[in-house]
Parts: structure tokens; C-alpha cells; sequence
């Protein structure tokens, strides 16, 4: 069987989500549901801190 092989984008908008949902806790959970679910994790992107509403 052929794996499906993925690339993860992420990003926190806003002061509250950097303590609920920081970029550490993203990424633990895009590589744990990738490993789970045999997906090869070719690259991460982070935009980092900051909104989309001023652009």
C-alpha cells in the first residue's frame, strides 16, 4: 500500500490561542495523527504570531 505523504501549515492568530494552542502544541498533534495514520510528514510550515485580518 502506497503512504500518503502530507505537508502541515500552521499558525496562531491571537495572544489567547499562543496559550491554548501554541505552535509546540500543534505540532505535537500534526505528527502524532500523521504517525497514527501512516502519512509521511514532508515539511512543517509556520507562519507564526499574527493576524490575517490586517492583510
Amino acid at each position: 500500500m502506497k503512504k500518503k505523504v502530507a505537508v502541515a501549515y500552521l499558525r496562531v492568530s491571537t495572544e489567547e490561542q499562543t496559550l491554548n494552542f501554541s505552535a509546540q502544541f500543534q505540532i505535537e498533534h500534526i505528527q502524532k495523527y500523521c504517525s497514527e495514520n501512516n502519512i509521511i510528514l514532508k515539511e512543517i510550515y509556520d507562519e507564526g504570531f499574527g493576524s490575517g485580518g490586517s492583510v
